[in-house]
């Protein structure tokens, strides 16, 4: 059992920051990538340097830091973290960084000029994570099963 509920963080990050970041599609992505990357179960990777639930490496926080989009960085800021690479990196392995990790998994995808891929398109959105999260290990059996779970807490 996911020891978060993953709709309500990425539902309520999204909500928070508002449009252009809100809507469906970018919560069944950002669901999809959760469940595939950690299941919502651990914030460390096993055997592995990523961070949060969305397993962010150091080369993405730095990324992120210099590169983010602002009003993403500034929502990051508002969660009580800084935007310090170190301090980020660490800060996203605690309950108190689940938000601010949301919201760098939304900047990653936001900075993708391709559209969001429409709920329940899972080849196109399987395209979309390989792309963003260039994956050491991709696994499509996988993918199938975090993205109908995504699918499925959405209400879809």
């Amino acid at each position: 059992m996911a020891i978060v509920d993953p709709l309500k963080l990425v539902h309520s990050t999204l909500e928070t920051l508002g449009a252009p970041f809100a809507g469906r599609d970018a919560e069944c992505i950002l669901l999809a990538i959760g469940l595939q990357e950690s299941a919502f179960l651990t914030r460390r990777q096993d055997h592995g340097p990523a961070h949060g639930f969305w397993q962010f490496e150091t080369e993405a926080v730095k990324d992120f830091v210099d590169n983010g989009e602002e009003r993403l960085q500034q929502a990051v800021i508002n969660t009580g973290l800084r935007l310090v690479s170190a301090e980020l990196y660490t800060g996203i392995t605690t309950a108190d960084g689940d938000q601010a990790a949301c919201i760098m998994a939304r900047d990653l995808i936001f900075r993708d000029p391709a559209a969001l891929p429409n709920i329940g398109d899972l080849n196109h959105a399987w395209h979309y994570y390989i792309r963003n999260w260039r994956p050491g290990k991709p696994s499509f059996n996988r993918w199938e099963h975090s993205y109908a779970r995504a699918v499925v807490l959405l209400g879809e």
